[in-house]
């Protein structure tokens, strides 16, 4: 299950009562009711990527990280580029429903990576 801090955002995978927050030491979650952890934290279900393809997708996602890249921007129906113009683009119109030139950073547009 994962949970999501309201005040900051933070998303934690919740195990029983321990947390991982991704820096490989879960920790204990310690509140005193439901009522004061629903203050702080609620359920978190990732979005739908933007990208429907998986092929596309996993192609996006791959290029991306091979430019240690983040943020995409949308210039075409068919091409993505980084801030500094390296550019994939695909023989078709993979990315027609993006905003263009808005920035997106890769969890949108492919989805979370699975563990």
């Amino acid at each position: 299950m994962k949970l999501r801090n309201k005040k900051t955002g933070e998303i934690v995978d919740v195990l029983g009562f321990y947390a991982d927050y991704h820096d490989g030491d879960p920790k204990p979650i310690v509140f005193n009711s439901i009522t004061e952890l629903r203050k702080d934290w609620e359920d978190y279900t990732p979005a739908e990527p933007l990208i429907k393809d998986e092929k596309i997708r996993k192609a996006v996602r791959a290029w991306a990280e091979a430019w240690s890249k983040n943020k995409l921007y949308k210039h075409a129906d068919n091409v993505l580029s980084t801030v500094d113009n390296f550019v994939i683009q695909f023989g078709q119109t993979a990315f027609i429903d993006l905003e263009e030139k808005r920035a997106y950073n890769i969890a949108e547009l492919c989805g979370e990576e699975e563990e």
